[in-house]
């Protein structure tokens, strides 16, 4: 699966304070085009990545086609060096574009490719060494077989969290239900949502008002199920 971004908080002005090291342990790590020298003379290119880095990386990066061979020789020079390899599987035939239907999530998902994935799972099972896997990367795009909305791709979407606080004007939050109602009632990828139901710092619950319970009642009758 893809991995996430993760957005890390940052003080807005400058500071005196010592900065506390977090507790676990961060490493890094990257992608390289190739981590194998091009030939015996050659310099490996993961010991040139540690030299401008200062660091000798943790992680090393690596992409395979769902039809390739485990690329094993590459997983080993990424283990000898003392990282381990992420791997990224991609379901597709590379250079072939996005209009890809066979390779549709709707076909993995009905188990069109669980002998491939076997396959894979066996390989990288026999090389014996610690390996991240990551597939189908960048789902949220626009340029690959298996993003959103190619070749038949639909995601379901849950809206984790939601809510509205009371405004100015007594209806005003009645009124924002009504339109968030109007609006989930036309998304067809919208599986539902969880309202924030808590009285915090602002009265998010749905209950706040008679009109703003009325209207979030009014709302879920309207809703299919």
């Amino acid at each position: 699966m893809a991995l996430g971004t993760l957005a890390v908080p940052m003080s807005a002005c400058a500071s005196d304070d010592p900065v506390e090291s977090p507790q676990h342990k961060q490493a890094w790590g990257a992608f390289l085009p190739r981590v194998q020298p091009v030939d015996a003379g050659s310099a490996s290119p993961i010991a040139q990545l540690a030299a401008l880095a200062g660091q000798q990386p943790r992680y090393l990066h690596c992409f395979a086609a769902i039809g390739d061979s485990a690329p094993t020789a590459d997983l080993t020079a990424i283990a000898v060096a003392g990282a381990t390899p992420l791997l990224t599987l991609e379901p597709w035939r590379p250079g072939a574009g996005t209009d890809q239907p066979s390779y549709a999530m709707a076909r993995f998902a009905g188990g069109d490719f669980d002998a491939e994935l076997r396959r894979w799972g066996s390989e990288l099972s026999s090389w014996g060494r610690p390996v991240f896997l990551r597939f189908a990367q960048e789902m949220n795009g626009t340029w690959y077989p298996w993003s959103i909305g190619v070749n038949g791709d639909e995601q379901p979407i849950l809206i984790t969290e939601v809510a509205s606080a009371d405004g100015p004007q007594d209806d005003m939050k009645a009124r924002w239900i009504r339109d968030f109602f109007e609006i989930v009632r036309t998304q067809d990828r919208l599986a539902g949502f969880l309202w924030f139901q808590m009285d915090k710092e602002r009265d998010w619950r749905f209950n706040s008002t008679a009109a703003s319970t009325s209207a979030f009642r009014t709302g879920l009758e309207t809703l299919p199920n």
